[in-house]
């Protein structure tokens, strides 16, 4: 009942957030995970490749500010990600054993796909001010 509640709860929040105005999971990632029939690891795989497109989309964003910024400023920017960073991993790392079942697969690669998501959506707004 607890792992269904869990998967309950992962499924209603991915709709939730592809919903949403601002974070969109691009079609490859939808179609992936239609194409992928519900399995484990296949919907990880699904997971883990729009992980990287928005990693990557966090990263560009990341280093057009951090030219921009000196001394301080930067060494603050620096230590914010970096501090960041540390705390996706451990989010991650918490969810990876959270019911001892393999829910907790799902749910550790979907808290790294929103937080890398929503990270790069924060850069990008920074973006506009740098």
């Amino acid at each position: 009942m607890r792992t269904f509640l869990l998967m309950l709860l992962v499924l209603t929040g991915t709709v939730g957030l592809a919903a949403a105005d601002e974070l969109r999971y691009s079609g490859t990632y939808a179609a992936c995970m239609q194409a992928d029939n519900g399995t484990t690891g296949g919907m990880v795989n699904c997971m883990v490749k729009e992980s990287a497109r928005w990693d990557a989309r966090m990263s560009k964003a990341y280093w057009s500010i951090k030219r921009g910024l000196e001394g301080q400023q930067g060494k603050r920017f620096l230590a914010a990600q970096r501090a960041w960073l540390k705390w996706r991993r451990a989010n991650a790392v918490y969810y990876s054993s959270a019911t001892g079942g393999s829910i907790d697969r799902i749910t550790s690669n979907q808290s790294w796909l929103e937080a890398t998501a929503r990270r790069a959506l924060e850069l990008e707004e920074m973006l506009k001010t740098y």
